[in-house]
């Protein structure tokens, strides 16, 4: 019955996840230049 809400809020912690990687990855770059 809430599988659809619960899809919805694992969509939205795999996009803070992805975010959090790209963030993760660009960070060092930031810091080295």
């Amino acid at each position: 019955m809430g599988s659809k809400k619960h899809k919805k809020i694992f969509r939205i912690l795999a996009i803070i996840a992805g975010l959090a990687l790209l963030v993760g990855s660009f960070l060092p770059f930031l810091i080295y230049l």
